[in-house]
């Protein structure tokens, strides 16, 4: 393969990793690579056809946290060999199968981009763990992440601000447009099939304590007290292991008739 590509690397890709991929492509010669196709923590579809970039797969089917250090550096190192890129965009630095990518890319004397969606209050910090943050970033040329408390936070590991760009956290609007249009179309079968309230609140996530989903119904009780009668219903969709506590946080809330948890539901569903 031709040198210059440049490597979009993530554990998984998901609908909307697909997306920036896609996006990329449209202005750089982009293949992406795909850890392993399994996941315990996002429920997404695998998807088979790429459009507008040439999709690569480390260890397709085997959890690649079951592999030893060895293994991952070697199945990581036979793709990157073979693409020979220019420029390796890694996902962040949190496991063993981005590190080994960094340490491949950092060998074989590749810039690297370092895409990063965290800030410095989204957990506990711990100087020693930022330390070694610091280091690790000191071999990146570059870094991508979603916003200003993100450009903040790389830039207190010591990335020179210069290097760092914004637009890692993306939407698909031409995606969620069309379903949209599709959806008011169909509103009234739509609203019956899926059992919609006629007006509510949408939140999407996993239910992971990160995502502060417990605050969110908190806060949602305390509007509806507020509203009245006026009140929207709220939807959450999405799954995990918080599911029964939070069904049980709703109970606690009274909020069992006017908030409904309809599972997981795949990119191709959300926009309806």
């Amino acid at each position: 393969m031709a040198r210059g590509r440049y490597v979009l690397c993530w554990r998984r890709f998901g609908p909307y990793h697909h997306a920036r991929a896609r996006a990329a492509a449209k202005s750089l010669p982009v293949v992406g690579l795909e850890i392993s196709t399994v996941d315990t923590v996002n429920l997404w579809a695998t998807v088979e056809e790429t459009e507008g970039f040439e999709l690569l797969r480390a260890f397709p089917g085997v959890d690649p946290g079951a592999r030893a250090v060895g293994a991952l550096r070697r199945g990581i190192g036979a793709v990157l060999r073979r693409v020979d890129p220019g420029v390796v965009a890694v996902h962040g630095w949190a496991t063993r199968d981005a590190l080994a990518v960094l340490e491949w890319a950092v060998g074989n004397h590749r810039p690297v981009v370092m895409m990063s969606e965290s800030t410095a209050w989204d957990r506990p910090r711990h100087p020693h763990v930022e330390r070694v943050k610091s280091r690790i970033l000191s071999l990146c040329s570059a870094a991508l992440v979603g916003g200003t408390p993100h450009v903040e936070y790389m830039a207190g590991l010591g990335m020179p601000r210069e290097r760092i760009f914004t637009g890692y956290d993306v939407v698909d609007n031409d995606h969620f447009a069309r379903g949209a249009d599709d959806a008011r179309r169909r509103a009234s079968d739509l609203r019956s099939e899926l059992g919609l309230p006629e007006r509510f609140f949408l939140a999407s996530a996993r239910f992971v304590e990160k995502k502060n989903l417990f605050r969110l119904l908190e806060a949602y009780a305390r509007y509806r007290r507020m509203a009245q009668l006026d009140a929207w219903d709220l939807v959450l969709v999405g799954d995990g292991a918080l599911r029964p506590d939070l069904g049980a946080h709703r109970v606690r809330l009274g909020l069992e008739g006017c908030v409904s948890m309809p599972g997981f539901k795949q990119y191709e569903e959300l926009p309806a």
